[in-house]
């Protein structure tokens, strides 16, 4: 959700293209993921946008 926020937010993207821009970064962590057999990490994959984004109470 951070990532999206951030897309929308900073960049100014609209929702349509915030999504793809979500989506296409998971389907490229799978694709990480399957090649070198790891298991999902969200905090390696998102760790940039996740130390931006403000902790929800």
């Amino acid at each position: 959700m951070a990532r999206y926020r951030h897309r929308r937010d900073e960049r100014g993207d609209w929702h349509a293209s915030a999504l793809r821009n979500v989506f296409n970064s998971l389907i490229g962590q799978l694709h990480h993921c399957l090649q070198h057999r790891k298991l999902f990490d969200e905090q390696a994959a998102f760790s940039t946008i996740a130390e931006q984004a403000p902790q929800a109470a």
